[in-house]
């Protein structure tokens, strides 16, 4: 993940924009100034998210980065603030799906699993499998409290 500081927005709404091509450096990219705040400078705030960054040097991943965003999105960077390596920032998943069945998020009687671990690395398979669960959740506690006939 890189941070830059820009001059303007070239999305201009609460979007994140993703970088299709099989080549780039960059995965997506989010201003965080589109997002309401007490306090906003005069300058734009850029997540660049890198998911695979080819085993370049940080200073080569910066410089690339730059360019794919002046050649993919017509972004000015600006300012490069800062750079955040994170290991394993998405789980390794073997069963890629895009909704859950039922008896997936029950691991025990009383254990329900969630997470974007159970579909896919992505916040939507998150509230997906949360939702899920929850509903599993509900029909326990349904059945619990019914009376016997």
């Amino acid at each position: 993940m890189l941070y830059f500081e820009t001059g303007d927005k070239i999305i201009q709404k609460k979007l994140i924009g993703l970088i299709p091509k099989k080549e780039a450096l960059i995965n997506n990219i989010f201003y965080h100034t589109s997002l309401k705040t007490h306090n906003r400078g005069k300058k734009e705030l850029l997540s660049v998210t890198v998911v695979d960054d080819k085993d370049l040097e940080k200073s080569k991943i910066i410089e690339r980065v730059k360019k794919e965003l002046k050649d993919y999105c017509g972004i000015d960077s600006g300012r490069f603030i800062k750079h955040y390596y994170i290991p394993q920032a998405l789980p390794d998943l073997k069963d890629l799906q895009c909704s859950v069945k039922p008896p997936k998020t029950g691991l025990a009687d009383n254990i329900f699993l969630a997470g974007d671990s159970q579909l896919n690395g992505s916040l939507n398979a998150a509230i997906v499998s949360g939702e899920e669960a929850a509903i599993r959740v509900i029909e326990k506690v349904h059945t619990n409290l019914s009376p016997v006939s």
